[in-house]
């Protein structure tokens, strides 16, 4: 049984190597025979959990799905846990909701592919190397490929979140002496032969420390390391433990050089690239250098051409200014000189008004004597006229006054006589009553006319009053 306790790589980054516990299960499927019915790939996956517990997957998912079967992949956190795993599921069963039938279990460890000495052998010997002595360096087998390293693990502060080289060579010098070393990203690694997007795992986009992935070539000095390095890593995950306890790991993918990275024509070939594409980018930046140059030369010009059609607009600006300014100017002159016209007409005006009001203060105190003189004379005759009129008012009324009576007394006699024709008495009270009645209207009249008369009097003589005092 292989032991669960993680190797350390790199204690002060955390890094450690763990080994890859990884299980297969099918389960074997009912037969169904109601049309519509389904089965719950979750509702097996959830009897699963339940039947290990306390144990627990860290991953479980459907690999595939016939009529018959449903296969699970699964990993779990050691192989202790594993192995207890499989002891407890291999054929046991599970019954679903909706079905009779037991569902039967089998459960095994998956054993991992990972390439052996068979394999690197058996490639190098159809290239013509019988042995590690027989090739040359980056020919033969030396060289250790590590795909799907995040970066974030194996940087420093120093190397602003990159993955940082004398990190790596530590962890790699742990199974012997390196002869080179060199850290690919995905860009790189796309342009390696035999790369495939197959070889880098798939990260949880959850976990901030899986950002992005990179490779790792290892070529050691001596055969030994290069086994040891295939040997030790060989169905081994990478952990890291942060400061905080947390614990992430991630499937390394390790494989042997195949294409022959560091061999010399290979190298060769790199640096002959290197230059080529340090001659584009030096390229490049003279064409950008020329551009800047260029560009910078028609903004000199586009600056130039701008500050003259500013100094242009500017000097007609001055002139529009100018012209104004003269405009205003004689504007101010024309109104001063129509203010000081104004002004003296008024004065004229003032003189002229002066004079009249003086020619007609005297003309007014002339027509006012002689006003008071016609005024006198009018009041005269009006209170003569007034006084006769009074007289031959009362004259008047005193004549109605003879007039009504004659008429009362006419009607009295008529009524009277009526009065003795008809019911005599009621005739006689009715006539009384109405008599009384029209003498106390015509008394009331009377009174009336008198006291109308006796204040015409008193306003005539209030009105002559002051007209006798001037």
């Amino acid at each position: 049984m292989a032991d669960d306790t993680p190797i350390v790589l790199l204690s002060e980054s955390g890094l450690y190597l763990k080994p890859v516990a990884k299980i297969s299960i099918c389960v074997t499927l009912p037969e169904i025979r109601v049309v519509g019915a389904s089965i719950s790939n979750w509702e097996v996956m959830e009897r699963l959990k339940n039947l290990i517990t306390p144990e627990t997957f860290t991953i479980l998912r459907v690999s595939k799905t016939t009529r018959q079967l449903l296969y699970f992949e699964g990993e779990m956190a050691s192989l202790k846990q594993l192995r207890k795993a499989v002891l407890v599921l291999n054929k046991k069963t599970i019954k679903l909701s909706g079905f009779t039938e037991l569902l039967r279990i089998q459960a095994s460890e998956v054993d991992l592919s990972y390439p052996g000495k068979k394999d690197w052998e058996g490639y190098f010997r159809e290239r013509g190397i019988s042995s590690y002595d027989d090739g040359l360096p980056g020919e033969r087998p030396d060289t250790v490929r590590l795909r799907g390293l995040p970066c974030m693990w194996f940087s420093t502060e120093d190397s602003n979140h990159k993955p940082s080289l004398d990190l790596v060579k530590r962890i790699c010098e742990k199974f012997g002496a390196l002869r080179n070393v060199e850290i690919l990203d995905m860009a790189s690694a796309k342009q390696q032969p035999g790369f495939s997007s197959g070889n880098f795992p798939t990260f949880n986009s959850f976990d901030p420390d899986f950002q992005l992935s990179c490779e790792v070539v290892a070529q050691y000095s001596l055969y030994s390391g290069f086994v040891a390095a295939m040997t030790r890593l060989r169905g081994m995950k990478l952990m890291r433990k942060t400061q905080a306890g947390k614990e992430s790991s991630v499937n390394l993918v390790v494989d042997f050089d195949r294409s022959g990275y560091f061999s010399e024509k290979n190298v060769r070939k790199r640096k002959m690239e290197e230059r080529r594409l340090e001659e584009l980018k030096r390229q490049e930046e003279e064409k950008l250098r020329l551009d800047i140059e260029m560009e910078e030369k028609k903004k000199e010009k586009e600056k130039l051409e701008a500050l003259a059609l500013i100094e242009k607009k500017q000097k007609e600006k001055e002139e529009r200014m100018e012209r104004k300014q003269a405009r205003r100017r004689e504007r101010h002159e024309k109104k001063q000189r129509e203010k000081e016209e104004r002004k003296r007409r008024k004065e004229e005006q003032r003189d002229r008004e002066r004079q009249e009001a003086d020619e007609m203060a005297s003309l007014v105190e002339q027509r006012r004597e002689e006003a008071l003189r016609i005024v006198r004379n009018l009041i005269e005759s009006v209170a003569a006229e007034k006084e006769e009129e009074i007289r031959e008012r009362e004259r008047r009324e005193k004549e109605e006054e003879e007039r009504l009576r004659r008429e009362v007394e006419e009607q009295l006699k008529e009524e009277e006589m009526k009065k003795e024709q008809e019911e005599q008495e009621l005739h006689e009270m009715r006539l009384k009553d109405k008599l009384v009645r029209k003498i106390k209207r015509m008394e009331k009249r009377k009174e009336e006319i008198r006291q109308e008369i006796l204040k015409k009097r008193l306003k005539a003589r209030r009105s002559m009053k002051p007209v006798l005092q001037q």
